[in-house]
């Protein structure tokens, strides 16, 4: 039973004066006293206030003479939602009690939380079980069990679920072996669970030694087996490039050999053809199985500062210089010379500028309590920033420039709690605020009421409500899928998915090779910064399908190189022909020209963009009549709303969906809350639902990348070709002595039968003799109605 009882009232005494020698009287003998001995709440901390909404209120009671917490509030001074956790104390023997009970006060929406643990005589945590009371008739039954057995240097903890039922779910029992020091040398952990095999993981470490003896715990070979004694991993730290299981007088960690592959994980993944690892970077260990990879680190401090390197199992070194006082990284440079410079502020330890390896800089400032307050990008000025962050009580407002030295700006805040929690985010319009989402949270602090897009001030729609368990998991929601099984090396790589494709990594981790099911193999050639500069098929010694060229620091400019395209892709060859690639200060690409395969014509590409990312402009290839311009307009949200001369007004909710598309022709494409067109002449079209997909007649032929190549049947064949995303870019369609071609670079514009067509926010297509075609889709993305510049239905049912 509990021993709670409340303090007793501390005894206020009052002493008479007395004279002492010279006839004087002691101030502290004339004033009354408490007797401190008695009063439980005296000097103890009863109430934290974080300053931004959190106050915290801590209750004292005394339980077998001994001052206990009995109670913590926390209250959000903001929304009034308060958290109580309440304590009880049982079996009290000085100086600990045997049994303490914990309770963490739920509501409708999570349950209380009990948690109960039992205690030794030395202090230590004997037992623990946590309970959910929700009223249920389980509420007595356990989710967990926790027991810890210890002497010396030894630990064990058997971890019992039961998730309230009356067996166990899984029993996992943990074992710990300690050195003279209290380092764990060995570690096995073995899960039982009804039905199954046990589940064993041995872990065993041990220790480097130095002359000195002043490093006690730095690991030098961790090894992880199963129940079976298979390796799991293993890996091996240097320290200070002295031999394994020895340390130098800095104790700096040197290298890092990590057991990649075994050999009997080789034979099943790779059967009796096995790569080459050696040429991948692996190496095999003197007297040890399997193969290894090993990363080197350095640190070099001299006169001229100090400098760190690290070298990946390849043999490629990056660098990084840090600052005259080695506090802060201000120079890494990656192993083909591209160069990142930053500059920190000392008094913030906060990163105040950047410097890109095309010369770009962005710098940021901060306020006097470390927060970020101003970036400014290439472009803005620290007058008009690109980003401004202003701070309130629990709000933080963000200013996104709009347009380069213009004052518009995109208004977003955030209103948290007391705690940190999301308590809203909104954006500011023209006719007000419109709260994006909304959450309130329970008495256990989790979420429990989410309402999204309304007006503020307004009411909001019904919100969705979440309820959880005492173990706080939501009683409601998708299902875990189960993931294929598939077979991975000792540092989780894949290396055959579940679908039987089997990859060949090298000892950086990059994929090398592919074996498909189909018995294609796949190449890629990796650079030193592990970016694919060619894909080979089939044969790693032919000529690759697609190659990649980048601007790098340290190797000669290429000669489509721009003046901000250092570290970056500037060309790419594949089988549709040749893409260069252009940009701005800020790394977006700015300008692509196509060259066809085999033809000698280059289309050439150029998009604007505003300071927040958005597209203002695009300038299409040259039809023959001059290259033409297309802006787009957006609201004060940064949402599309018309593309002036085809598309005359976009119509958004409050959640940000699109409503209505009214086009240039006269036809307008409502979404809600049915999908229609309508337009001229009473024109109405019911968009329905796609039905499932319908197979193409006839015979497939398929690459080895498992992209469809062909179709042949019925007299009509078709020929499709790829792109190095994987984008269709060509569609060659035979129908006896007709030939239709297709091709389609970029989104924004296509040729179709030579004939340069410009895209225009993704619907609209303008034919160089001046036609358009409005192209409506369903669900699925495919066409379903096509209207002309008139608003005349081209082809689809009219309904």
């Amino acid at each position: 039973s509990s021993d709670l009882v409340e303090p007793p009232p501390s005894r206020r005494v009052q002493l008479a004066a007395r004279a002492r020698s010279g006839g004087r009287v002691s101030v502290v003998d004339a004033v009354p006293y408490h007797a401190f001995e008695d009063t439980p709440r005296t000097g103890r901390l009863c109430e934290i206030d974080n300053g931004i909404g959190l106050r915290t209120a801590i209750e004292y009671a005394a339980v077998a003479a001994v001052p206990v917490v009995r109670r913590i509030s926390r209250r959000e001074t903001g929304t009034g939602q308060e958290g109580v956790t309440e304590f009880e104390y049982h079996d009290s023997r000085f100086p600990v009690f045997g049994r303490v009970v914990q309770d963490e006060l739920g509501d409708e929406y999570a349950p209380t939380l009990r948690t109960v643990r039992w205690f030794g005589d030395d202090g230590l945590p004997a037992r623990e079980e946590t309970y959910g009371l929700d009223g249920s008739p389980a509420a007595g039954r356990p989710y967990r069990r926790v027991e810890h057995h210890r002497r010396p240097q030894w630990t064990r903890s058997v971890t019992t679920e039961f998730e309230r039922r009356t067996s166990p779910v899984s029993v996992t029992t943990t074992e710990t072996a300690f050195d003279t020091t209290g380092n764990p040398t060995r570690e096995v952990e073995t899960t039982e669970r009804p039905g199954r095999p046990p589940v064993v993981r041995d872990t065993r470490t041990t220790y480097a030694s130095d002359p000195d003896h002043r490093f006690a715990a730095l690991p030098a070979r961790v090894r992880e087996l199963d129940g079976s004694g298979k390796v799991r991993s293993d890996t091996l730290f240097r320290y200070d490039e002295e031999p394994d299981g020895l340390a130098g007088s800095h104790g700096f960690l040197t290298a890092r050999e990590d057991l990649v592959l075994t050999d009997a994980l080789v034979t099943e993944v790779y059967g009796r053809v096995p790569p080459d690892f050696r040429r991948h970077g692996y190496h095999r260990r003197p007297g040890e199985e399997g193969w290894w990879a090993t990363t080197f680190h350095g640190r070099f401090a001299t006169v001229t500062g100090l400098r760190t390197t690290t070298t990946d199992p390849l043999g490629h070194t990056s660098e990084v210089r840090h600052s005259a006082d080695q506090c802060f990284p201000e120079v890494a440079t990656d192993p083909l010379g591209n160069t990142t410079v930053t500059r920190h502020d000392v008094r913030t330890a906060r990163v105040c500028e950047v410097t890109d390896p095309a010369g770009a800089v962005t710098t940021m400032t901060h306020d006097p309590l470390g927060r970020p307050e101003t970036v400014v990008r290439p472009g803005d000025s620290a007058d008009l920033p690109t980003v401004r962050y202003r701070y309130g009580p629990g709000r933080v407002t963000t200013e996104q420039r709009a347009v380069s030295g213009e004052a518009e700006v995109l208004v977003r805040a955030e209103l948290r709690d007391g705690a940190g929690r999301l308590l809203e985010r909104r954006h500011a319009e023209l006719l007000g605020d419109v709260v994006d989402e909304r959450h309130e949270y329970c008495a256990r602090g989790l979420v429990c009421r989410t309402s999204r897009g309304f007006r503020d001030g307004s009411a909001p729609d019904a919100a969705e409500e979440f309820r959880y368990d005492a173990l706080g998991r939501p009683l409601t929601g998708p299902g875990h899928e189960e993931r294929g099984a598939g077979v991975h090396d000792l540092l989780g790589r894949e290396l055959r998915g579940a679908d039987g494709v089997v990859h060949v990594r090298d000892a950086a981790g990059n994929e090398v090779e592919t074996r498909t099911a189909g018995g294609h193999k796949v190449y890629r050639v990796h650079d030193a910064a592990d970016r694919v500069v060619a894909v080979l098929v089939d044969d790693p010694g032919g000529t690759p399908v697609t190659t990649f060229t980048h601007h790098d620091g340290a190797l000669p400019v290429p000669l489509e190189a721009g003046p901000h395209s250092c570290g970056r892709l500037v060309r790419v060859a594949d089988e549709a022909g040749v893409t260069l690639f252009g940009y701005d200060a800020l790394g977006q690409v700015t300008e692509k020209r196509w060259r066809p395969a085999h033809v000698a014509v280059e289309y050439r590409l150029d998009v604007v963009r505003r300071a927040d990312g958005r597209v203002s402009e695009v300038v299409y290839p040259d039809a023959g009549d001059g290259r033409p311009a297309v802006h787009h307009q957006y609201d004060e949200v940064g949402r599309l709303v018309s593309v002036p001369g085809f598309v005359d007004a976009v119509q958004y909710d409050l959640h940000g969906n699109r409503t209505a598309v009214h086009y240039a022709n006269g036809v307008t494409e409502h979404f809600t809350p049915d999908h229609v067109v309508t337009g001229p002449g009473g024109l109405r079209h019911d968009v329905t639902p796609a039905g499932p997909e319908q197979s193409v007649p006839g015979s497939e032929i398929r690459d080895a990348f498992g992209r469809l190549r062909g179709v042949q049947g019925d007299g009509v064949n078709a020929l499709y070709g790829y792109d190095h995303t994987g984008r269709r870019v060509r569609t060659l369609v035979t129908n006896g002595t007709q030939v239709h071609e297709v091709l389609t670079p970029d989104d924004r514009y296509a040729i179709e039968d030579g004939e340069l067509v410009i895209v225009v926010a993704d619907a609209v297509w303008q034919y160089a003799d001046g036609r358009r075609r409005y192209r409506h889709f369903d669900d699925t993305g495919e066409i379903a109605l096509t209207t002309d510049e008139h608003g005349a239905v081209v082809s689809g049912k009219e309904g």
